[in-house]
Order: C-alpha cells, then sequence, then structure tokens
C-alpha cells in the first residue's frame, strides 16, 4: 500500500470543511489530520502536524488564508498548499500564485477536482484551474520588456501552466534536456532559484491585451416611454463605454427583447404605458432571466419608492440625473450581481459537495431547527428534506445511549451550547422515523458568519451497520454463529414528531 498523504483543510464554512473532510477521507491514500474554521488554528495544526498538504480557503476570518500560506511557507516549507476560492478571476489566480501557493482550486468545479488536485500536487504538478490557460493569455511573450528570447518564453509559458519538463518538450517538440537549458537560463536572466518563482514572475509580467481580446463591454437594455430620454440615455452611456443593445418603451416589448438580446443589466424607467408598468416587468425580468434592472424614475414619493423597493432593485436613479448618477448606479448593480452569482455558485458546490459524499449532514439554526438535510441524511433518519425542514432537531435525530438505552442530546445542539466542536462518538443508536435503531458515529461543530457571530450548527454522522457486519464476518468464518439481532430489537421506541 502507498503512503498515505496527511492533509490539513481550513475553511471557515462549517458545512463545506464537512463535506471537504468526508470526500478526502473517502479515498484509501488520503487522511485528513486535522481542520480548521479560521486562519489561527490553521496555522498551530499545521505546526502540530505538519500535513503533506494544506487546502486552505483564500478569505479566512481572522488570519486569512495567503498570511496562513506566508506562514506555513516558514515552519513546514515541505507541506504543499492548495488555495480554495468561489472567485473565478485571473487576479486571484496570480495573487495566490505570487504568495507561494502550489495550487488554487475552484469551489464551483466538480468534488472531485479537489482529489484530483491533491494528488497532483503531491506529486509535484502546479494545478491550476481548467480556466487558468484563458487567464494566463495565448502570447508566449509575458510583455515588451521581457528579457527572455522567444523559446525562453515559450517554454516558461507552458511551465507557468503546470506542465513538467516532458510536456514543454513535447508540446514544443524538443528533447527534455532542451527544456532543462532553457530553463536554465531562465532562472539566469530573472534572478530566480526555481519555477515556481520564475511561474510568478511571468504572472506578474503578463501583458493581459496580448491576447488580442478587447475588454468585454457591458450590454444594457433601456425600458424606457419617453423617446427623447432613451435618445439622451443612449449618447450618455455610450460615453461611458457602455453598449446600449436595445430600447423598449413597454414591459411587453422589453421582455420580448431579453430574449433576443440578453443584456447584462437593464434600465428601467417605472411609469410604463402599457398592461405592464416597471416594477412588474422587472420582476419578470429576475425571475425568468436573472438579469440585475436599475429602475429610472422623476417619482421619488414615499409610495412608489416603498413599492420600487419590494421588489428588491439593484440601483434607483431620479430623474433628471447626471452622468455620474448612472455611472455609480451601473458599478454598483454589477458588483452586486456579481456577488450575488459568486454565490449562488458557492451554493451550488456546496450542494454537489454534500450530496457526493456518503456520509449524513444535518444543519440546524440557533434555534435549533433543521435548516439543511443531504441524501444519505433522509436515507438513515427516514427524514425527507421537505418533511424535516423547520422541525425541532430532536423529532429528526433521536439517539439514544448504545449501553444505556438512555436519550441523548443531539450533538448539534451540544455544539449550538457550548459554541464549540463536539468530537466523534461511536456509541450511539439513531431511532429513524420508523423506530428502527441504527448504530452512527457521528461529530458536530458551530457554524459562524462571517462577522463571528453564531449562525447555526452541522452535524456529519456515519451509519455503522456495513462496518459492523464486516467485523462480525471473520467470526462466522471460522465457524463461530454470526450474531443477527435485529437492529431495532432495543424495546418500544415509538417514533417522535411523526406527521
Amino acid at each position: 500500500m502507498s503512503e498515505l498523504i496527511r492533509v490539513v483543510i481550513g475553511d471557515d464554512n462549517a458545512l463545506v470543511l464537512a463535506g471537504l473532510r468526508s470526500l478526502i477521507e473517502a479515498e484509501a491514500d488520503l487522511q485528513v489530520v486535522a481542520t480548521s474554521m479560521d486562519g489561527e488554528h490553521l496555522r498551530q495544526a499545521v505546526e502540530r502536524c505538519r500535513p503533506d498538504v494544506a487546502v486552505i480557503e483564500v478569505k479566512m476570518p481572522g488570519v486569512d488564508g495567503l498570511a496562513c500560506l506566508r506562514h506555513i511557507r516558514r515552519v513546514s516549507p515541505h507541506t504543499k498548499v492548495l488555495m480554495l476560492t468561489a472567485h473565478a478571476d485571473g487576479q486571484t489566480l496570480h495573487t495566490v500564485i505570487r504568495a507561494g501557493a502550489d495550487g488554487l482550486l475552484l469551489k464551483t468545479d466538480p468534488p472531485g477536482q479537489t482529489i484530483q488536485g491533491v494528488r497532483e500536487v503531491m506529486a509535484g504538478a502546479l494545478v491550476l484551474p481548467a480556466a487558468a490557460r484563458r487567464w494566463l493569455g495565448g502570447s508566449p511573450r509575458a510583455n515588451r520588456f521581457d528579457p527572455l528570447s522567444d523559446r525562453e518564453s515559450e517554454v516558461l509559458a507552458l511551465v507557468a501552466q503546470g506542465l513538467s519538463n516532458r510536456q514543454v518538450a513535447e508540446k514544443l517538440f524538443v528533447s527534455e534536456n532542451t527544456v532543462k537549458f532553457h530553463l536554465q537560463n531562465v532562472f539566469q536572466r530573472l534572478a530566480v532559484a526555481n519555477r515556481t518563482e520564475a511561474s510568478r514572475w511571468f504572472m506578474r509580467n503578463q501583458d493581459a491585451s496580448a491576447t488580442g481580446e478587447p475588454p468585454a463591454r457591458l450590454r444594457v437594455l433601456v425600458v424606457e416611454d419617453e423617446a427623447l430620454v432613451a435618445l439622451e440615455l443612449r449618447d450618455r452611456l455610450q460615453r461611458l463605454m457602455v453598449d446600449v443593445v436595445a430600447v423598449a418603451d413597454t414591459g411587453e416589448q422589453a421582455l420580448q427583447l431579453m430574449e433576443e438580446v440578453r443584456p447584462d443589466l437593464v434600465l428601467m424607467d417605472i411609469r410604463l404605458k402599457g398592461a405592464l408598468d416597471g416594477i412588474q416587468a422587472a420582476a419578470l425580468v429576475r425571475d425568468r432571466f436573472d438579469v440585475p434592472v436599475v429602475y429610472l424614475t422623476a417619482h421619488s414619493d414615499p409610495s412608489t419608492l416603498d413599492r420600487a423597493m419590494q421588489g428588491a432593485p439593484f440601483g434607483y436613479v431620479l430623474k433628471p440625473f447626471q452622468e455620474k448618477d448612472l455611472r455609480i448606479a451601473i458599478a454598483s448593480a454589477m458588483s452586486r450581481a456579481r456577488s450575488e452569482q459568486a454565490l449562488k455558485e458557492r451554493n451550488s458546490h456546496y450542494a454537489a459537495l454534500l450530496a457526493s459524499i456518503a456520509d449524513a449532514v444535518v444543519a440546524v439554526d440557533t434555534a435549533c431547527h433543521v435548516s439543511f438535510l443531504n441524501a444519505a441524511a433522509e436515507t438513515v433518519t427516514g427524514w425527507t428534506r421537505g418533511e424535516a425542514m423547520g422541525r425541532p432537531v430532536q423529532d429528526v435525530l433521536r439517539l439514544l445511549d448504545e449501553g444505556t438505552r438512555e436519550e441523548m442530546e443531539p450533538p448539534p445542539v451540544r455544539a449550538l451550547r457550548r459554541r464549540a466542536v463536539e468530537p466523534a462518538t461511536r456509541d450511539a443508536l439513531l431511532i429513524d422515523r420508523q423506530g428502527a435503531a441504527i448504530p452512527v458515529a457521528s461529530s458536530a461543530a458551530p457554524v459562524f458568519d462571517a462577522g463571528g457571530r453564531l449562525s447555526g450548527a452541522v452535524m456529519v454522522m456515519r451509519d455503522l451497520r456495513e462496518a459492523r457486519l464486516q467485523q462480525e464476518a471473520p467470526r462466522s468464518a471460522k465457524g463461530r454463529p454470526l450474531r443477527t439481532e435485529r437492529l431495532d430489537a432495543v424495546g418500544p421506541v415509538p417514533p417522535r414528531g411523526s406527521a
């Protein structure tokens, strides 16, 4: 059996932390030796465990991921560091690589890519997302002040993408010794010690314009029933380097154009002619197309403002408006839209991550009501997510001490009360919805929001029936009778909270 890869995980989201831990521990060659929800404890865990790989969220509370990375480089130089982020952009890639990371993983990628990334970084590869080639650009030259020759720049560009010397040689149709020769020249010319430092130099000095692709311009649909105002809007937006892809004068026409032009943003007058006013049309735009809407109006009376705000607009510009008003409203709307999209992608990744693990995951809010169940939790408890949501967790998680048959406080309730991690227990019986008793192992942890406020707790629970059957198998093979006591034979335990 190959030597285990020892992993430390840091993420401030307890659900993600639990999901990553279960995902990694399901692999025979990987072992999680510590986890942490903040940077300071993560640094202590690395000093204590000296892991092979650290998987760290970039935006950790307190001491952030980049500060943890710098600390790890000092105290445990052999530890490979994979940064984890939900923000899929070239700037983040360049930042983490320049800081000395061995790779970057996206939370929006399939969970299996995390496992692959851990193994690849241990093999000496620079692990980058699939989008990295686009972020790194298409030109082999870094910029016009590049001190390297064309061939040296080609070699460095491929090395920065994480390719080995052999892979670079195959792509350039040269020998591996030739690649090594060019790399030695690169190190000497750039005054760097290794390929990681050279890769960072490449990313710092890369000319974004070398890709030959002009920056994308914002595409806006204007919905305005006064022709002169619409014309003025078009002129002002063009001066702001914004493309007006279409103009509509009714809500109905706006919805039709949304299908055709697919804009990034809608500027919507509140009072429109036709059956739909701007507020109704904006609600339909959000529901059907998930595109941000900024309201335009000459009416600032309280009733109009209150009704407009109920639709959660991304901005509000009063007529007559100045160019700076438009610029600020559009910038704020797009910033909020990007944040919301990142949150959706992050939540989608969380859902995929939790669905992919075999362990049951149950989350509760601060009132100890169930706020989440994954598929494995539905199976082992007998409750569907829809049935369990909002119920007291004691209804869904009935636990007995396996030895005394006394009822136990659910681990997430204890984690909430103590505001501390509840360590794993292996002496409990879960009473499912039908009253059957299932041996389980579980652990729980409190969940804190970005401001450090307690927002709930999460429990990870493992069904031990299969493991116990496997433990009994050798005894049966030696001729001893296999114990066949039913797991639900623990006395009359009526299910609580049944509908």
